[in-house]
């Protein structure tokens, strides 16, 4: 709702209830740099981080707090100790890989941003359960390419839908509603939907 103000009070008041939980600090100082406040949501985060984590989430919280200041030593750091604990938490293992991304360490990192598929499936939100794509020839099949992360992301997908149209008898694409109006003139076997509407057969 991008009611940011709201959040940070709504988190002071999580703070005082749970004093000895990181995980409210830390999602305090995510709202408080938004808003533009980063010495008070470095203040945050530091005290968030004094804290034992008592979660996988608390771990995540307070690797994404380091992430955010640049220290991405302390927080690859964090993640190999949360995971030592809750080693099969995708959040962790998710996080761990923007570090490694962050630090370059692209190889090390990429395995563990595959995680975001689990996390996805985890909320229940996922749009297909049809097998993933490998790269197999796609003649007379369809293909469901969903979209993923921001709408950047999404105008880069756009130029490869001629590409892969081609190479299959039908193209269902999801994307997000803004973007829509750029598939004008893409090849006529591609079908886009985007928020709320149904999901094609495939």
């Amino acid at each position: 709702l991008r009611r940011h103000s709201e959040a940070v009070t709504a988190f002071e008041q999580a703070v005082q209830l749970a004093p000895r939980t990181a995980s409210p600090r830390i999602l305090m100082a995510l709202a408080l740099r938004v808003l533009g406040q980063q010495e008070r949501a470095n203040q945050v985060s530091n005290d968030a981080l004094a804290l034992p984590p008592e979660s996988a989430s608390d771990s995540a919280n307070q690797a994404q707090a380091l992430h955010d200041m640049g220290r991405c030593e302390e927080a690859l750091a964090v993640c190999d100790a949360g995971l030592e604990r809750w080693p099969q938490d995708f959040q962790l293992q998710f996080n761990r890989s923007l570090v490694l991304l962050l630090m370059g360490r692209l190889q090390e990192a990429w395995p563990g941003y595959e995680h975001r598929w689990s996390m996805i499936a985890q909320t229940g939100k996922e749009h297909s359960r049809a097998p993933l794509w490998t790269g197999e020839p796609l003649t007379g099949k369809t293909l469901y390419l969903t979209r993923e992360q921001g709408l950047g992301d999404g105008i880069q997908q756009l130029r490869f839908l001629p590409i892969l149209a081609r190479q299959c008898q039908k193209l269902i694409v999801f994307l997000h509603k803004p973007l829509l109006p750029l598939t004008a003139g893409m090849p006529a076997n591609c079908q886009f939907v985007s928020e709320g509407d149904p999901l094609p057969a495939h």
